[in-house]
């Protein structure tokens, strides 16, 4: 067995490919769970798993388990049997039942069965020998046969078999060789073989299987005397054995072969060793109480590197003092620690993903937490330029071997200690980019940094790349720029249009083929080989580029903000650019924002995996021990040996494509907390199944049993009898609710999705709502039976009363009928007074129109008359002096002469006086009979509105106002001259009184025009125009705004009657307030011609 084990573990080698890879540095990431940091001290005593996946762990202050997202504490409950026998948890041991037995300082043991959520107590019994021998115990261990190993602080060991309840005592002898060496019993290992291996203060013990005598381990050696403080089975069969004062032993247990490992820093870091755990084959974590944790390669028995804690990286061990580390059944090893709470880490990818971070406790760290930018020598070694620590020389195995700062004297010109970019040029030329001393050139055999001008404002270096020409691409904080790297001239790049580039560069890449790609915050450029002109691409190219990558296909793919995007073929002068990715809606839309491909054609970012074709993303992050912060834009390097590295702001990721292995595991999904009516409830409710009465609110809240990412989580329900279609939901409402249901059986389904797009297995839980007193089949019954009976006599009850209420429905329609015929008659006779009234309000506005035509006609003759009288009374008085002279014979030729003048003047006076009123009572006869009478006539329109003009003229006079006439001569109508001379004073009326402010002078037109047969006749006015809810009122009858004022209200009316009705014509009205109102009438030119036939 000696000779064949090597053999075995180098066929374990060449399976297990991690094995062979060599050492490098970097810091495992470590996440604390929320909140065991602070409860209980954050002292954790002991780690388990039980059957359904929960974590637990024990404290000084109770026992709690987490579900992901929750902690539950249990305590001690003085006065209640099924609560924790003790709050000081001294050791866990969940068991194959489901059931979890906890070890307690002073309480005995509680074993908690999860189907009653609650806890059995054993505890020393006075007078009863199948009782527990003493209530301290430290430790226990699971026999395969179903008993239980329990080791006492004082009182040695026992076999506990539940099934009997009976106890098998085992007890120091120090006259007997083969009993137990000593009483207390710290650690108990059960293994592969069923042995049971016993560690005491007084070294180390072994029973065999079916045997009843120890045999003591190594007597002689170290381990005498030892207080063997934990044991462990690794993958290979070897026993782990950790001790308080001397460190750790590895035991070949065929040969009982010991191995103590050395102390030291070269060996293990603190002599009290107090677990250990595999992360994977041929890995040992040496877990100590002030030493953290030492990693050890279980192959050749050497420590591969120590993990400490360290303040001042993210993600650190929380203290050294660890206790009891455990590997879950996902593979996620959980670290208690003494004082700093629960962690845990996934070390699935331990190997593929490194952080290299800085601490001032690590001198093989970086110099700054912030990695800028990033180059490869000859070596192999990279440069890492930091934001603020200058450069770091990084031995991917050693770490950091070699620092260049400005406080360092032997760093010769460096100038600034922030460097934006690095790169070697073909002829071997090492390049530095400052954020404030400019491009920098190294000198490898002087160890110096000497300055080499770009430009007039070249300080601020953002990015270096080295050309496949040999030269240098160099782009400052304004511009680009091309370097030969032998002469060290410059040339500036400019755009197509001559303007020189003046932008900041965010991205550079070259192709195969030389060509020069750019991006940058607003556009992204082509230069093609040779040339110092840069293209802008095709409209639809991203806007903001941040990184490309053009592979050998011919694509063009470029990341930034708004995500990746790429076009088939970069050769061609229009490039036609899609979104990728978008159907996967990632959490990060810009997928990282720089990218580097492997050599298997996938893309990484610092947060994702992608796969080009089919679009796949597998999203890495903190879950995976990759927490790098934010990427500097450039800080990316892939080297020759295809290790890719991003730089960012809490250090530098390593990534090492050919190791990442994705996460797999598929986790239950588990009920952790049920309420009815809001009340919370004992999960032992649902292992049978869930019986609730009709009316309460159920909530059941659940999660998937996955830690390494449960934010990330999807979960989806449904309850069949209720629910279509799955209910989804995220991780931030774990939650599924129902109110009233109606009585009957239903099934709760539940799943969640991990982080690896899987769907879990689903979780069924029978529900039964059972049905209220009045929901029974026996009261249903009966309600059946008297609903029938209750029908019956409704109905024969309703059918007398509808016969009754025929009867009087009879009488009663036969009075009414009665009372609408003398109602109608009524009706019918108001309905005749009231047209005889309307008709008689028409006659009599007509009339007033014409009375107060009259007056003013009356009025205006009155001026001529009264002149032709004055005229005439002094012409009779000067005949009377004459003849009175002419009688005295005293008149002369002058006399005579005046005679002859006022005879004339006066003569004259008169004639025009008479004249004027002859005018006045022609045309107001002509008006006066066409408005009294009904009668139609042909006439001239023009000679018509002449005489409508004349006649309404006094009516206005006295006012500032005027009326103008629009009409060609020679337009004669067939119609009814009356109604159309009451339609025009009408409007000139109701203008007069209502469009003029009292100030305003206003202007009314008529205006005229021939269409064929019809006449358009538009009366307006430049007034104040009518508000909306006036003008939709205007034409009805009795509607003014002058109530109580003058108003009839029938002045609009009565125009649109005539029109209307004797006219046969139509009419609009347009008005606007504050610009005045026009009236538009369309009349047939012959009365009784229909305006359609025209």
């Amino acid at each position: 067995m000696t000779l064949i084990r090597p053999l075995l573990w180098c066929l374990l080698g060449l399976l297990w490919p991690p094995l062979l890879v060599a050492s490098m540095v970097g810091e495992p990431l470590f996440q604390t769970v929320s909140g065991t940091d602070e409860t209980a001290n954050g002292i954790i005593t002991a780690i388990a798993q039980d059957r359904r996946g929960l974590i637990w762990y024990g404290s000084t202050e109770g026992l709690f388990h987490f579900d992901g997202y929750q902690l539950r504490r249990y305590r001690h409950q003085p006065g209640d049997p099924n609560s924790l026998g003790d709050d000081y948890v001294r050791a866990l041991l969940a068991r194959p039942d489901g059931t979890l037995w906890v070890a307690t300082q002073s309480g005995g043991i509680s074993v908690y069965h999860p189907d009653r959520d609650a806890f059995d107590v054993l505890q020393p019994q006075e007078g009863n020998p199948n009782s527990l021998a003493h209530v301290g115990v430290v430790s226990l261990a699971a026999d395969p046969d179903g008993s239980v190993w329990i080791g006492y602080g004082v009182r040695g060991l026992d076999r506990y078999d539940p099934s009997s309840g009976e106890f098998q005592r085992f007890r120091a002898d120090h006259d007997d060789p083969t009993a137990l060496s000593h009483d207390t019993v710290r650690s108990l290992l059960v293994d592969r073989r069923g042995d049971l291996w016993a560690g005491t203060s007084d070294g180390l013990n072994r029973l065999r299987r079916g045997q009843s005598s120890f045999e003591r381990i190594a007597p002689g050696s170290k381990l005498d005397n030892q207080y063997v403080y934990s044991l462990f089975q690794a993958s290979d069969g070897r026993i782990w054995i950790g001790t308080q004062s001397e460190g750790a032993a590895v035991l070949q247990p065929e040969t009982l072969e010991l191995q103590f490992l050395p102390l030291g820093e070269a060996g293990i870091s603190h002599p009290w060793v107090d677990g250990f755990v595999e992360p994977r084959p041929g890995r040992i974590w040496i877990a100590s109480f002030g030493g953290g944790l030492d990693v050890y390669d279980s192959l050749t028995l050497q420590k591969v590197r120590r993990i400490r804690s360290d303040p001042s990286i993210p993600g650190s061990l929380a203290m050294d003092r660890i206790v009891q580390p455990m590997r879950a059944t996902s593979g996620l090893i959980w670290i208690g620690t003494w004082g700093g709470g629960l962690q845990w880490h996934n070390p699935r990818n331990a190997d593929a993903f490194r952080m290299v971070r800085y601490s001032p406790m690590r001198p093989d760290g970086l110099s700054n937490s912030s990695a800028m930018s990033l180059m490869e020598l000859e070596s192999g070694h990279i440069w890492v330029g930091t934001d603020g620590g200058g450069i770091d020389e990084l031995d991917l195995e050693r770490g950091v071997v070699r620092n260049w700062n400005t406080r360092n004297a032997a760093s010769v010109g460096l100038g600034d200690d922030t460097i934006r970019a690095l790169a070697r040029t073909a002829d071997g030329s090492r390049w530095v980019g400052t954020q404030q001393a400019g491009l920098l050139r190294f000198d490898p055999t002087r160890q110096t940094f000497r300055r080499v001008a770009v430009g007039a404002q070249d300080r601020r270096i953002s990015h270096l790349l080295a050309s496949q020409a040999g030269g240098l691409w160099v782009a400052a904080q304004r511009g680009l720029a091309w370097l030969d790297s032998a002469s060290e001239a410059v040339e500036m790049l400019n755009l197509e249009d001559g303007r020189p580039f003046s932008d900041s560069v965010w991205a550079l890449r070259e192709d195969a083929e030389g060509r020069l790609w750019i991006g940058t915050a607003g556009a992204s450029y082509v230069c093609l080989p040779g040339e110092r002109v840069m293209r802008a691409l095709s409209a639809g190219a991203p806007e903001a580029v941040m990184d490309f990558w053009l592979p050998a296909s011919g694509e063009i793919w470029t990341i930034g903000p708004a995500g990746i995007h790429r076009a088939a073929h970069r050769h061609q002068e229009t490039l036609r650019f899609a979104p990728w990715g978008k159907q996967l809606q990632p959490t990060d839309p810009s997928f990282g924002r720089q990218f580097l491909p492997d050599e298997q054609g996938r893309l990484w970012t610092p947060n994702h995996l992608l796969q080009p074709d089919p679009a796949q993303a597998i999203e890495i992050g903190r879950a995976d021990g990759v927490d790098v912060g934010n990427v500097d834009i450039g800080a990316r390097l892939k080297t020759r040996e295809g290790i890719l590295l991003f730089g960012g702001t809490r250090g530098l990721l390593v990534i090492r494509p050919e190791l990442y292995q994705p996460w797999q595991f598929r986790a239950p999904i588990l009920v952790t907390s049920l309420e009815i009516n809001g009340q919370k409830q004992s999960l032992a409710q649902m292992e049978a199944g869930l019986s609730v009465p009709f009316g309460r609110r159920i909530a059941v809240e659940f999660a998937l049993l996955d830690y390494s990412s449960p934010n990330r989580h999807h979960y989806a329900y449904r309850l069949f009898g209720v629910d279509d279609e799955w209910i989804n939901t995220d991780s931030s409402r774990r939650l599924a609710s129902y109110t009233r249901l109606w009585p009957g059986t239903y099934e709760l389904q539940l799943r969640g999705m991990g982080r690896n797009g899987e769907w879990s297995d689903v979780y069924s839980l029978p529900l039964r709502v059972l049905p209220a007193w009045w929901q029974t089949n026996w009261f249903i019954a009966l309600s059946l039976v008297l609903l029938g009976l209750a029908t019956y006599a409704l109905i024969h009850w309703r059918t007398l009363r509808l016969r009754q209420a025929q009867v009087t429905l009879q009488q009663l329609v036969a009075e009414r009928t009665a009372e609408l015929s003398t109602a109608k008659q009524h009706a019918e006779r108001a309905l005749e007074e009231l047209r005889g009234a309307q008709s008689q309000l028409v006659v009599a506005e007509k009339m007033a129109s014409l009375g107060q035509l009259v007056a003013g006609v009356a009025h205006e003759i009155n001026t001529p008359i009264g002149i032709a009288v004055t005229a005439a009374s002094h012409l009779l008085e000067e005949n009377r002096s004459s003849q009175a002279k002419l009688d005295s014979n005293t008149l002369t030729r002058g006399d005579l002469k005046r005679w002859r003048e006022t005879v004339d003047e006066a003569g004259r006076l008169v004639l025009s006086s008479l004249e004027r009123a002859n005018v006045l009572i022609t045309s107001f006869k002509q008006v006066s009979v066409d408005q009294t009478s009904e009668h139609r006539r042909r006439f001239d329109l023009a000679t018509f509105l002449g005489e409508v003009k004349t006649s309404l003229l006094p009516s206005f006079r006295r006012s500032t106002h005027r009326l103008e006439i629009d009409c060609p001569s020679g337009l004669e109508l067939d119609t009814y001259p009356g109604a159309l001379f009451q339609i025009m004073m009408n409007l000139v009326n109701n203008a007069v009184v209502h469009a003029f402010e009292p100030d305003q002078a206003g202007i009314m037109r008529i205006r005229a025009e021939l269409r064929g047969e019809r006449v358009i006749l538009v009366f307006s006015d430049n007034g104040k125009g009518m508000e909306a809810a006036t003008a939709t009122r205007a034409f009805d009858p009795f509607f003014t705004t002058r109530r109580g004022r003058g108003g009839s209200g029938l002045g609009l009316h009565v125009v649109y009657n005539l029109t209307t009705q004797l006219l046969g014509g139509k009419l609009d009205m347009h008005t606007v307030p504050g610009q005045g109102t026009e009236f538009v009438f369309e009349l047939p030119r012959v009365a009784g011609t229909p305006l359609s036939e025209n």
